[in-house]
């Protein structure tokens, strides 16, 4: 995994992760690695939104 992060006042802003796809089952997963997950206070049981537009995939935690 190669990882280029830019961080701005303790706060991610900008980053370029490689991941790998792997298989779990019929389906696939990448992992967040968790400086993402505490930057971004994920937590376990959080619902994520994927969009994709223009072969680009944007995940983001669903705002309730």
């Amino acid at each position: 995994m190669s990882c280029q992060i830019n961080i701005s006042m303790g706060y991610l802003t900008d980053m370029e992760i490689r991941l790998k796809l792997r298989r779990i089952g019929s389906s696939f997963m990448i992992a967040i690695p968790s400086r993402v997950v505490e930057d971004l206070k994920l937590k376990l049981g959080d619902s994520m939104l994927l969009d994709i537009k223009d072969s680009k995939i944007v995940i983001r935690k669903e705002s309730r």
